[in-house]
Formats: C-alpha cells, sequence, structure tokens
C-alpha cells in the first residue's frame, strides 16, 4: 500500500495531491513537515475583490 500527500492552501482552491508516494504514512508525513518547510510562494498578481 502506498501513501499519498494532499495539500490544502485555501478553501477557494480544491485538494492538490503530490507526485510523490511513499511506503508507509510516517514517511508521508516526514516529506510533507520537509516540502512545507522549505515551500517558496511567489504571489504574481493581487485584486481587489468584486
Amino acid at each position: 500500500m502506498l501513501y499519498a500527500i494532499w495539500v490544502k492552501i485555501d478553501e477557494a482552491l480544491p485538494w492538490m495531491e503530490l507526485k510523490e508516494a511513499y511506503k508507509n504514512r510516517a514517511l508521508a508525513y516526514k516529506a510533507a513537515k520537509k516540502l512545507l518547510g522549505v515551500l517558496a510562494v511567489k504571489v504574481v498578481r493581487v485584486d481587489l475583490k468584486r
């Protein structure tokens, strides 16, 4: 059985499944923590809310 990592950024966006699959839950958890620790976000546009 393989485990996937799902990420939810905001309520307005859908869940995103990351590409990698892991052999057990502990490996998936460690990978998610590592990824979220080094995640870089680039804001490309900010608009007024209508």
